[in-house]
């Protein structure tokens, strides 16, 4: 996202387009050619707390990483899910666990959290699916502030994962009102 007024005065026909997309911090398709609607991230804020307060809209890149794996959690509780955070070290690749307790479809979901901003490899999802095999769990979700190329869509096709991108996020925080946005 990127404000009206940050654009006055540039000549988009004289810019080179990639650059531009890095100095934005814009996020890309993995196959722009295809022309695919992207969901916008959002900027969520709460104008009556404080800036420092809590609740305020914070950039989820500088959030401090373990108030960003909270943010995490808190949207899964707002999800209805019974949600713990694990112990910062030596968690096993599990940032966050959440017990769905449907009697049909419910169970372990390991959740694994990423403040990237660079593209997550497969070979993270890869990880995160061994992490599900060794628990037991029925899912994984790995969430972040980034996105997934090809090759990590490719590999979780058909597997019990799920991956949220950050412009994802972003929609999902500002669904269920909590705060946060992708500076």
């Amino acid at each position: 996202m990127i404000r009206r007024e940050d654009l006055t005065g540039v000549h988009l026909t004289e810019v080179d387009a990639a650059a531009c997309l890095r100095q934005l911090r814009a996020q890309v398709s993995a196959r722009p050619e295809r022309l695919e609607a992207v969901r916008p991230a959002r900027r969520v804020h709460h104008s009556a707390a404080p800036l420092d307060d809590d609740r305020a809209g914070h950039d989820l890149y500088q959030m401090d990483p373990e108030r960003f794996e909270d943010l995490v959690a808190d949207l899964f509780r707002a999800r209805g899910l019974q949600v713990v955070t694990t112990a910062r070290s030596g968690d096993g690749g599990v940032d966050v666990e959440a017990q769905d307790p449907d009697p049909i479809t419910g169970g372990l979901i390991v959740i694994q959290v990423k403040r990237y901003r660079a593209t997550i490899t497969p070979s993270v999802v890869r990880d995160l699916y061994g992490t599900v095999q060794h628990r037991g769990a029925t899912k994984g979700i790995l969430v972040t502030t980034s996105g997934f190329g090809p090759g990590s869509y490719e590999f979780a096709g058909g597997k019990p994962l799920t991956l949220i991108s950050g412009a994802e996020l972003a929609d999902l925080l500002a669904r269920h009102g909590i705060s946060g946005h992708l500076g």
